[in-house]
């Protein structure tokens, strides 16, 4: 099995051995994530209680919307400070991130080693590499969506300025522009997606130059690979989320719930990542060894 998952990888590999690893160190990365979670979800219930979230049914549960009677149906909005709770309270999962794929990615290290992994021992070795983890996720967002924004509010501009002049036109541009945005973004940011095993392991910050270099000529299979994990994670997490978001509203246990779900399942993406960067790696050693081959001979 070591030598296997030595060996470069085809996209269907990668996602076999994805789901190899999740089904052999579950405990160990269930236990990551575990470990992470508790102060960030104390953290999160605090800001959520001071912000005036209920504590288990929201006013936005389907009881108090059913309890309701026709001449006293009230239209549910959540105020303006519980709004901004509740982005406070994303807060704590950004500094969380690095240190979650962190752990993660030295337990596929071992993992592809044929080695036994302990989930204290995996965030211990990610300590060190915190900082530059956390300043490199924080140069990506910053990017992301400057790029994002930038596009968005370009493109927009443009559509509306055609609408006055030919509506139809300008819904065939934007359904175009969507499109093509979605495979720019795409291709664009998967160049970029293995930033953060890179500055972990390669000591390197930010990263997302050595990430440009390792998805040469594998930028679709990645951009691929990414998609349907994608869409995998999403029917886990909407699975997960349904009942309790009908049921509780916006409470602070169904708002911990859905964090925490979304962590749990973004295990396949952190699991992904480093694969795809381990597999990388090892194509690109290999051609470095062949051009000194080559240079060799010539």
């Amino acid at each position: 099995m070591e030598n296997n998952m030595q060996q470069p990888l085809s996209f269907g590999k990668i996602l076999d051995q994805t789901f190899r690893i999740i089904r052999s160190y579950f405990k160990p990365i269930f236990l990551i994530v575990f470990y992470v979670m508790i102060p960030v979800l104390a953290i999160q219930a605090i800001i959520l209680a001071a912000s005036g979230h209920k504590l288990v049914m929201g006013d936005d549960s389907i009881q108090n919307i059913w309890s309701s009677s026709a001449s006293d149906l009230e239209v549910y909005e959540t105020s303006f400070v519980m709004d901004i709770g509740f982005l406070l309270s994303m807060v704590p999962l950004f500094f969380a991130t690095p240190l979650l794929v962190g752990g993660i990615s030295h337990v596929v290290k071992r993992a592809r080693a044929g080695e036994p992994a302990e989930a204290i021992e995996m965030l211990k070795l990610t300590f060190p590499r915190y900082w530059p983890l956390l300043g490199s996720t924080l140069l990506y967002s910053t990017i992301v969506f400057g790029i994002v924004f930038m596009t968005i509010l370009g493109g927009g501009m443009l559509i509306a300025s055609i609408a006055f002049v030919a509506p139809i036109l300008a819904i065939l541009l934007a359904l175009l522009l969507l499109a093509g945005g979605f495979i720019g973004y795409g291709l664009l940011f998967t160049k970029w997606i293995l930033y953060l095993p890179a500055t972990l392991f390669e000591k390197v910050a930010p990263g997302l130059g050595r990430s440009w270099r390792l998805t040469k000529r594998q930028t679709w299979k990645f951009f691929g690979i990414y998609i349907i994990l994608s869409i995998l994670s999403s029917i886990i997490i909407g699975a997960l989320n349904f009942l309790p978001a009908l049921f509780l509203g916006s409470s602070i246990i169904a708002n911990l719930w859905t964090n925490f779900v979304s962590l749990i399942s973004s295990i396949i993406l952190a699991v992904a990542w480093a694969i795809m960067y381990f597999d990388a790696s090892l194509r690109q050693d290999a051609e470095d060894i062949q051009d000194l081959v080559d240079t060799y001979h010539t």
